[in-house]
């Protein structure tokens, strides 16, 4: 008779992937946990257990002593994590390990410079924790992208196949980092995410998104001299998701609690005043949209990239000091609005202001028509 083990039997994958296949059979269960009632797990090669992965794993032992895995289940956020990590240390790592077999053979061709190979290793070692300490880093900025408004999405073609820019992909780049320039925005953040369909080998498509990530950041860095604390670190979906989910959706959670929580008092009487403003506009019942948008009304769009999702046909956040209304406003009569609105700074689709008495209230609620027209207009 197997042994039966209890589930939920975390491990910490940190010795190797091969030793973490002799887990899996042909029926093994490879998926990710459910997050939420309405969305649920994802199914998963086993080329997605990667070094640094937590799992948790149900099954029995066989007559080796060996656990014969049946379902294993990890978290989609440390699936990130274990791909930025493979992405910033496997490269070093290989670089590490060329540097000790030079080292090896300098001993035995001179005995003399044992001194120097052993420097040799202590720098291969602190260029290792060091890659360690980056991918720390970047796992933390990942996780924390949520607390950043999207300005700008760009995204650059490659040819099938391929990590390689070609002048198209250049010419996006070229484009989007004279738009950059022309932004006053400060504690800006840059996120690089490949992609690949779902043709082909499942590994080899996870790879090929990280070089095309890699491949746009080493353009931008060595062009624009950009630094490289405004970039989060690279990450491939693979065929994953061929494109870009929103996250930024609807929920049930409550709009008072939202405002109580982050306005302070004089905030808390502009809101109520737009709140009147986009509710009379709309005729729409506010609702949150993510942690910290409130939402009216709702459509559904598609870009050129076919990236779909749903967005609030009007909307406001709390950003501190300032209050921030998400308002489309690139043609003429939108921008001469704008020109009579009152003191407030634009990000692309951000209206930034400082108290509702700086604006005059019949161009904001014209501005917010024009914004719900246009999106229409659009999008359907």
């Amino acid at each position: 008779m197997p042994l039966l083990f209890d589930t939920n039997i975390l491990i910490d994958y940190l010795r190797g992937r091969e030793q973490a296949m002799d887990l899996l059979t042909a029926q093994t269960e490879v998926k990710s946990h459910k997050r939420g009632v309405f969305r649920g797990s994802k199914e998963y090669a086993a080329g997605y257990i990667l070094r640094g992965l937590r799992l948790e794993v149900d099954g029995v032992g066989n007559a080796d002593g060996q656990i014969v895995a049946d379902k294993i289940r990890f978290d989609e956020q440390d699936l990130r994590a274990a791909q930025a990590l493979k992405s910033t240390v496997d490269p070093l790592e290989a670089e590490m390990n060329e540097k000790l077999k030079k080292q090896q053979e300098e001993q035995e061709r001179l005995a003399g410079q044992i001194a120097e190979n052993q420097a040799l290793t202590e720098q291969a070692r602190a260029e290792a924790a060091k890659a360690q300490q980056t991918a720390d880093y970047a796992n933390n900025r990942i996780n924390g992208l949520d607390d950043f408004d999207t300005l700008k999405t760009i995204t650059v073609p490659f040819a099938s196949g391929s990590a390689t820019l070609g002048p198209k992909a250049k010419a996006t780049i070229d484009e989007a980092a004279a738009w950059v320039k022309t932004q006053n925005t400060k504690g800006w953040v840059m996120a690089v995410v490949g992609y690949a369909d779902s043709t082909g080998n499942s590994q080899r498509n996870i790879d090929l998104s990280e070089r095309r990530a890699n491949a746009v950041i080493y353009y931008i860095v060595n062009k624009y001299k950009m630094s490289l604390n405004r970039l989060v670190q690279p990450f491939g979906y693979g065929q994953l998701e061929p494109v870009a989910e929103n996250k930024t959706k609807a929920t049930e959670a409550s709009v008072d609690d939202y405002i109580a929580s982050r306005a302070n008092e004089e905030q808390r009487v502009d809101c109520k005043a737009l709140m009147s403003i986009l509710k009379r506009v709309t005729k729409q019942r506010p609702k949150m949209w993510g942690p910290s948008i409130v939402g009216y009304g709702a459509y559904r769009y598609t870009y050129e990239s076919g990236r779909t999702g749903e967005a609030p046909l009007a909307g406001f956040a709390i950003r501190g000091r300032e209050l921030v209304l998400y308002v489309l406003a690139e043609d003429g009569k939108q921008k001469s609005l704008l020109s009579k609105l009152g003191k407030h700074r634009r990000g692309k689709v951000c209206l930034y202001f400082k108290q509702l008495a700086d604006l005059d209230k019949s161009i904001l609620e014209q501005l917010v028509i024009g914004s719900i027209t246009e999106a229409r207009r659009r999008y359907g």
